[in-house]
């Protein structure tokens, strides 16, 4: 009996392999639209790797122009909660990028880039910058079309005093937060230099920001921990008063851009709803034509004894073989479109390469809704065609009543 069931199942695909081709590939693609909601779990593992490797900071505290002594630093990586802590100086300023025209241009002093304990500047290609007058450029300056200059270029940049300053690029630089700079919504050039080459654009010496990574960066923990920080600094640094701006503390599982990827996940999800109500509908529409079709079946398999239940499964495992082929196609489809959204925002906007993964409960998700929703879409026309009074399937298939 299953056997006979599943032959005219396959049999009522077969012989309408237009629309069963048409049915297929639409499912597939509703299927495959469904690793959009995947894209943005298979990003967070990408950037918690990043995060990792680039010891993104869990609080940065920004101050006013000031050397930060030795002293001070070993007080503040002594406090309880503080994994480590690491200096920076920044200059805002304007660089010109060809063709007579300015830029915003962001420069930021490393002090050591060999031994960087928060938010690391990775060299991606040339050298570090230890002379005075050299730097890094950010590699998506050029990706994105702000600075072209490379290895061996020189960046003109405005000093406070008004006079251009020469940097000699030493090769390009990666770091999360300096790409953020590049591509969101200030679009800065950005320059990895040493702290003695911003106290000379900027005619002031001394850091900017200090930022720590903690040991439990638990908003609670960090709050104490900025607390902390404070009573240190105002006891170690003569004239400080308070931060100069508000303290950034890093939210758990948080990485640069993460709002603005979000924000095109939200956009995504209109166009899987559209592709799933599509394919749903195709699937309704196709099932309702194949009862209307196959009136005579119907009146013939229940004339002969048929239940209700046992015609019923037959268009019900139609639905359930179509949803299969249509996950068959769509669930590989799918994998592969996630991964390609992952690596575009990856390599567009965060400058990263973000290889290729599945994620496995995504897998049966996808492949289980794209079996059952066609089952499910079918069943109003399939009830509706089981339903008839013998007597009207008999007269709509124009054969003579029993």
């Amino acid at each position: 009996m299953r056997s006979a069931v599943l032959a005219k199942s396959v049999s009522g695909l077969t012989r309408r392999r237009g629309r069963t081709a048409v049915s297929v590939a639409t499912l597939g693609l509703a299927v495959a639209s469904l690793w959009i909601f995947a894209v943005t779990p298979l990003m967070d593992d990408r950037m918690a790797s990043e995060v990792a490797r680039n010891r993104l900071a869990d609080l940065t505290v920004d101050i006013r122009p000031q050397p930060v002594d030795a002293a001070v630093l070993a007080r503040l990586r002594a406090l309880p909660n503080v994994a480590a802590v690491e200096p920076r100086s920044a200059f805002t300023t304007r660089v010109y990028a060809g063709g007579g025209r300015r830029e915003r241009a962001l420069l930021v002093g490393v002090p050591d880039f060999r031994r960087q304990q928060a938010d690391v500047v990775r060299v991606t290609s040339g050298a570090a910058p230890s002379a005075p007058g050299t730097a890094l450029t950010e590699v998506q300056n050029a990706r994105q079309g702000r600075f072209d200059g490379g290895r061996g270029d020189v960046a003109r940049v405005i000093g406070a005093d008004g006079r251009t300053r020469a940097l000699r690029l030493t090769g390009e630089g990666r770091n999360l937060g300096g790409a953020q700079a590049v591509t969101g919504d200030d679009k800065a050039v950005v320059f990895y230099t040493t702290p003695a080459t911003v106290a000379a654009v900027r005619g002031s010496p001394g850091a900017t920001s200090l930022a720590f990574r903690l040991r439990d960066a638990s908003p609670p923990a960090a709050r104490r921990t900025l607390a902390a920080v404070r009573d240190v600094l105002r006891a170690g640094l003569p004239g400080f008063t308070g931060f100069s701006t508000l303290p950034d503390v890093r939210a758990p599982g948080d990485w640069p851009g993460k709002a603005i990827f979000e924000d095109f996940g939200t956009l995504f999800l209109i166009v899987t709803a559209l592709a799933l109500l599509s394919g749903l509908v195709l699937i309704s529409g196709t099932m309702n034509a194949m009862v209307a079709e196959e009136a005579g079946e119907i009146a013939t398999m229940r004339a002969v004894g048929a239940r209700r239940r046992q015609v019923a499964a037959v268009y019900l495992r139609t639905a359930l073989l179509l949803g299969a082929l249509g996950a068959a196609v769509g669930v590989p489809l799918g994998v592969l479109l996630a991964n390609a959204m992952v690596a575009f925002f990856g390599s567009s906007f965060f400058a990263i390469d973000a290889g290729f993964g599945v994620s496995w409960p995504w897998v049966a998700a996808s492949a289980v809704l794209g079996i059952a929703g066609p089952a499910l879409a079918a069943l109003p026309a399939v009830r509706r065609g089981v339903r008839r009074p013998l007597q009207e399937t008999l007269a709509a298939a124009g054969l003579p009543a029993a």
